[in-house]
């Protein structure tokens, strides 16, 4: 294959180099804007929840601070049983596990 075969060869597959050209610059394209309409997309819905969402649940919270702390109140002796209970039993288990090994060691090296 020669100079002029090559350029021959170029001449006939131009047509597909441009098309293949095309459409990898329309898809990019494509995704560009895609990517940005995303960003302009979550930046609005950013400031919507910032300016008019936050607002109302920091005012409802406010409004319903009272029966939240009672809840909190009655709540916390419930939550402080329950993770005495969690910690009992992962203590339990930790020693029934050390007495284990400590056995099984012991009866290794008698």
């Amino acid at each position: 294959m020669d100079i002029d075969d090559v350029n021959k060869l170029l001449e006939e597959i131009k047509p597909d180099i441009k098309e293949s050209i095309k459409k990898e610059l329309l898809s990019s394209l494509s995704w560009d804007v895609k990517e940005q309409a995303l960003k302009q997309i979550k930046e609005c819905i950013k400031g919507f929840i910032e300016t008019e969402v936050i607002p109302e649940v920091q005012k409802d919270l406010v409004e319903n601070k009272d029966g939240l702390i009672s809840v909190g109140k009655s709540a916390a002796p419930l939550i402080v049983e329950e993770l005495a209970k969690g910690m009992a039993k992962s203590v339990a288990e930790k020693l029934e596990s050390s007495y284990s090994r400590n056995d099984m060691l012991k009866g290794l090296f008698k």
